[in-house]
């Protein structure tokens, strides 16, 4: 499966060891990767999406479009805008919710 994790790391002058330690895996794993040996799991692809700040379809060559596009449920920066209308909440709930949003998006 081809892929421009190579062509974003270089864009981003990260070595293989450096993006390999970012993402969780091993340069050996990577360099397999880009050689288009394996196919990276679904888990490394958001990874590297997050690294990268692009989409994974950007990646996969599914899309030229660089940017994530961003979905009220998906951004960070929404969270707050989508749980105020929650009339049951009381302020502190309102911060575990946030921040139980805010974990499953930074994994």
């Amino acid at each position: 499966m081809k892929t421009r994790i190579k062509e974003l790391r270089h864009e981003n002058r990260f070595t293989q060891e450096y993006l390999a330690y970012k993402i969780g895996t091993t340069q050996a794993s990577l360099s397999r990767i880009e050689c288009e040996l394996c196919t990276p799991d679904a888990a490394l692809l958001v990874s590297l999406s997050n690294v990268f700040q692009v989409s994974t379809d950007y990646i996969l060559y599914l899309s030229d479009q660089k940017k994530r596009v961003c979905h009220s449920l998906c951004c960070p920066q929404n969270s707050k805008r989508i749980i105020q209308p929650v009339p049951k909440f009381n302020p502190r709930q309102c911060v575990y919710l946030q921040n139980f949003l805010s974990s499953l998006l930074n994994r």
